[in-house]
C-alpha cells in the first residue's frame, strides 16, 4: 500500500487525475466565505467499467494541474506500508519519479518546452527572425490578447502581437494567449505558492462561464439573490433539469454557481484581474520575478538538485 500518495502500481495522468477526482475534495474559500465539496464517487469506478472522468479519454493539462494547485494533493515522498521509499514510473513522463516535486517539475518542463517550440514554429512560419541580444515580453490578461513590448521596433512588436493574437496554439487547440496567460498566472504562480484566491476565483469562473456558456462573467449581476445578464444557454443552465447532468458535471456546476453568486455579491469591480508578464529571448520563454523559472537557462539552476532528490521547502506542490 502506498502512503503520502493515491496511487498504487503504474503512475500514470489520467489515473492520477482520476483518483484525485474521486476523493473526497474539500476546499475553503476563506476570501469568499464559500465552502464546496465534490463528494467521492463509488469506487466500482476504478475498474473502467462504469463512466468515469479518467476513461473518458482526453484530459486538459490545465484541468490536471489546477486540481494539484487547488487542492495539494500528491505531497512528499512515495512510499510503502513500512515506510520505505520507493520509485514509481510515470508514462507521461517516460522516467520513474520518487516524490511530487519531481513529478510536478519534470512535467511543467515538458510542457514549457512544448511552448517554446510553439512561438518559435509560429515565428518562424510568419518570416520573424530575431537576434540573440533581441528580447520581448508578453503581457495577457484574462481576455487571452497578448501585448508585445521588447527592443525591437514598435512596428514588429505589432506585427508580432497580430500573428500571436491570430494563431491558436496546437497545444490544447488553445489560443497562444491562452497558454502564455496559464503558465504564468496559474501554473508557475500556483507552483511559488503565489496565486492570489480572489483573482483566481474571477478567472476560474470567467474561463467557465466562456466554455460551458459562451457568457462573459462582466454581462452578470445579482438581482434578488439571482444571476441576471447571461444569455440563453446559461439561463438553461441555471434553471434546467439537474438529472440531466452526470455527477462531476453535476458537482462542478454546483460549486461554480455558489462561487459566482459569492463573487456577484462582493462586486467584480472589487476584485482585480489577473495578469502576467513572460519574457522571451534566444528561443525561449522565460519566467519573470520568480525563483524556479522554467526558461531553458533558467531550469538549469535548480531542477537537477530535485532530479537528485534534494527538496525545496519553498515550492508548492
Amino acid at each position: 500500500m502506498i502512503r503520502n500518495s493515491y496511487i498504487s502500481g503504474v503512475l500514470n495522468y489520467n489515473q492520477l487525475l482520476f483518483m484525485i477526482m474521486n476523493h473526497k475534495l474539500q476546499t475553503h474559500n476563506d476570501d469568499l466565505g464559500v465552502a464546496t465539496k465534490a463528494e467521492s464517487k463509488s469506487n466500482k469506478n476504478l475498474d473502467g467499467k462504469s463512466k468515469s472522468v479518467a476513461s473518458d479519454g482526453f484530459i486538459s493539462q490545465s484541468l490536471y494541474d489546477t486540481f494539484l494547485i487547488r487542492y495539494g494533493y500528491v505531497r512528499g515522498d512515495y512510499h510503502v506500508s513500512d515506510g520505505s521509499p520507493v520509485k514509481m514510473y510515470d508514462n507521461y513522463l517516460k522516467m520513474y519519479v520518487s516524490n511530487a516535486y519531481q513529478q510536478k517539475s519534470k512535467s511543467h518542463e515538458i510542457y514549457c518546452r512544448k511552448q517554446d517550440n510553439e512561438i518559435n514554429r509560429l515565428l518562424k512560419q510568419n518570416g520573424i527572425e530575431l537576434g540573440a541580444n533581441e528580447k520581448l515580453t508578453f503581457t495577457v490578461e484574462m481576455d487571452y490578447k497578448v501585448k508585445v513590448s521588447g527592443t525591437v521596433s514598435d512596428e514588429e512588436c505589432k506585427r508580432i502581437e497580430k500573428i500571436l493574437n491570430g494563431s491558436n496554439s496546437l497545444l490544447a487547440n488553445k489560443s497562444v494567449g491562452y497558454q502564455l496567460f496559464y503558465r504564468s498566472c496559474i501554473m508557475v504562480d500556483g507552483f511559488h505558492g503565489k496565486m492570489d484566491n480572489q483573482r483566481f476565483i474571477k478567472w476560474e469562473l470567467s474561463n467557465y462561464l466562456q466554455e460551458s456558456a459562451d457568457v462573459s462573467i462582466n454581462d452578470l449581476k445579482m438581482v434578488n439573490g439571482e444571476i441576471e445578464g447571461g444569455n440563453d444557454k446559461l439561463n438553461k443552465m441555471l434553471h434546467g433539469d439537474e438529472e440531466d447532468m452526470d455527477e462531476f458535471t453535476l458537482h462542478t456546476y454546483k460549486g461554480m454557481m455558489t462561487k459566482l453568486k459569492s463573487l456577484l455579491t462582493i462586486g467584480l469591480h472589487n476584485i482585480q484581474n489577473m495578469q502576467c508578464s513572460i519574457d522571451f529571448q534566444n528561443g525561449s520563454l522565460m519566467d519573470r520575478n520568480v525563483k524556479y523559472g522554467f526558461g531553458i537557462d533558467q531550469i538549469k539552476t535548480w531542477l537537477p538538485d530535485i532530479l537528485e532528490g534534494k527538496m525545496p521547502v519553498d515550492i508548492n506542490i
